[in-house]
């Protein structure tokens, strides 16, 4: 199976896969999701849709889902269509309650996309209704250029970009994205999906399904010729632009309309470069951009026995220096204005000015602060060493309760997840993923973290209503959910399910999470006649979180307090544990 930050590839999936790319449909289990917050409810299911699309041996998937014509709920069949080359997916009019849908994947030899194609038909002897354009998620950036819809990776670092377009029939014409069906009345629609190592890229494979594009190569160097392999580079064309990343030799190859491309080259602690091309004809077009050395803070992190320490680094503004914006918020290595680190050895690329850093490593460690100048071109090193003032024999830092891009309400990778515990210092977490058994212990053991922080596989039992959170449990590699059990509404099914799902552990922990307290605990239907909830559940659980829905003032007389200056950020929903 393909793999990647996104990949969700199962036993009973389907694979296309040429020499240049690689393709997982999901299978026509009843219960086939890419994960729990793909589409959320009970109807969330998505047999026969698009799970993954990577190039071939990258194991760089960065789509959760691909659903055409917003396919979604159970199918017919899904099955290898009879040219034993393509797959298709078909929903009947009675599995629908609306239309009948045929959609089919076809990966021709040498593309970078697959054709998808959409046939609907009104099989009834009444009006339908039904949507006909595609959803796709989940992506931090995105947006549109001409008739193609294009998305980045949620880390840019990853350097992976999708782009689909409708085609057109023989005439010219597209499908309308919605309509009413009238009876026998049916809709045919194709679209291209592409992918690449950028947007850009992505984007100039799909218009080339369409129309005359120009072969564009791009060389990116520092003034030292040095190759620049980290930098953004826009591509815009009357409109909004479109990332491009270069690779690990400072080479972008892509393929564009013709026309006047602006392309600006950007990277934090560099001046942007800008250039302007006129593409004309089918022909190509090199480029060299050069770009100013590089400047910022080079940091060196330890712990008092000089061995290298995780650690968390804020990055503020002073004076006329703005805050940097390092990334996404989604990830470790460069999030806003803050880079968390698995091992304290690190460079953060800076604008000329002065900052303010701060260095941190949970409550237990005292942290590091001090004003640094950055001058142009050059690189300040920071060293540091993170002393632990609070001891703890005997105790465990822990947090029970964790999701990275598995559990679907969240798009944070694993890793980024894993190192942003670590430089909390949070010793033991478990694998508390929605809905899906897993174990981190293969990926903190790839980030060197063995000695930092542990875990033990589990999950969150997740549905519309009380979770809970369980370990020990085992994953079962590549079965829906990892093997997990179904969510039911009585809290007491699923506390008595976890506990014997993978043998009774006798020191096996269950807890619940954000209870409805008066319905669980004290009457169970609301009446206002207690009744004692859900009786029992006390017994088979070790732990509740509450929620206050509220404002919570419990830690009002304490000496300090934790304020907030962005209304945006304020913590008004606070969750302990008992």
């Amino acid at each position: 199976m393909p793999r990647g930050k996104e990949a969700d590839g199962i036993i009973g999936d389907f694979v296309l896969r040429n020499k240049k790319i690689e393709v997982v449909i999901g299978g026509g289990a009843s219960n086939r999701k890419a994960n729990m917050g793909a589409f959320w409810g009970p109807n969330g299911v998505t047999p026969g849709c698009l799970y993954d699309l990577t190039l071939r041996g990258s194991d760089n998937d960065q789509l959760t889902i691909f659903s055409p014509s917003k396919q979604q709920g159970p199918v017919s069949y899904v099955r290898i269509g009879e040219d034993a080359k393509s797959v298709e997916t078909y929903v009947s009019a009675a599995t629908s309650g609306r239309l009948e849908k045929l959609h089919r994947y076809f990966l021709n030899e040498g593309d970078y996309g697959i054709l998808i194609t959409s046939r609907l038909i009104n099989a009834t002897g009444e009006k339908v209704s039904g949507p006909i354009s595609d959803s796709w998620t989940r992506f931090r950036e995105s947006g549109k250029l001409g008739e193609v819809e294009w998305a980045d990776s949620v880390d840019p670092a990853h350097k992976c970009g999708y782009a689909y377009l409708w085609l057109p029939d023989e005439e010219g014409n597209l499908p309308p994205h919605t309509k009413n069906f009238a009876p026998g009345e049916e809709v045919l629609v194709r679209r291209y999906l592409a992918v690449g190592t950028s947007p850009a890229q992505a984007y100039g494979r799909a218009m080339s399904k369409i129309g005359l594009t120009h072969k564009v190569l791009l060389e990116l160097n520092d003034e030292d010729g040095q190759a620049i392999t980290t930098a953004r580079i826009d591509f815009a064309n009357d409109g909004k632009p479109i990332p491009g990343y270069p690779d690990e030799k400072g080479k972008l190859e892509l393929s564009l309309p013709l026309g006047i491309w602006k392309i600006t080259a950007r990277e934090n602690g560099r001046a942007a470069r800008e250039i302007m091309l006129e593409l004309k004809g089918t022909g190509s077009t090199q480029r060299k951009i050069i770009m100013d050395a590089r400047s910022g803070i080079s940091f060196k992190v330890t712990k008092e026995d000089g061995t290298p320490s995780p650690c968390k680094a804020q990055i503020i503004g002073v004076g006329e220096t703005p805050s940097p914006k390092l990334g996404p918020v989604d990830r470790a290595h460069g999030c806003v204005d803050q880079f968390h680190s698995e091992n304290g050895i690190f460079s953060i690329g800076l604008d000329p000015g002065t900052y303010r850093v701060i260095l941190t490593r949970g409550i237990e460690h005292d942290h590091f602060e001090r004003v640094v100048k950055v001058s142009k071109g050059k690189f300040s090193s920071l060293q540091a060493t993170l002393k632990r003032t609070v001891s703890t024999p005997g105790w465990v830092s822990t947090d029970f309760h964790n999701h990275s891009t598995p559990s679907g309400d969240n798009v944070c990778g694993t890793a980024d997840r894993l190192i942003n515990l670590a430089a909390e210092h949070i010793e033991f977490a478990p694998t508390t993923e929605h809905n899906r058994i897993m174990d981190w212990t293969s990926t903190i053991r790839s980030l060197g973290l063995d000695n930092e922080i542990s875990t033990i596989p589990g999950m969150e039992l997740t549905g519309s209503g009380p979770h809970l959170n369980a370990f020990p449990l085992t994953p079962k590699p590549h079965h829906q959910d990892g093997g997990a059990p179904t969510w039911t509404k009585d809290p007491r099914v699923n506390a008595i399910n976890l506990r014997n799902h993978s043998g009774h552990h006798p020191t096996g922990w269950v807890h619940i999470n954000h209870p409805d307290m008066i319905e669980n605990f004290i009457d169970r239907d609301k009446d206002g006649q207690a009744d004692g909830g859900y009786r029992g559940i006390l017994s088979l659980i070790d732990a509740i979180e509450t929620e206050n829905y509220r404002d919570a003032q419990i830690l009002y007389p304490a000496p300090y307090r934790i304020t907030r200056r962005a209304s945006r950020e304020q913590v008004s929903v606070v969750r302990e544990f008992v």
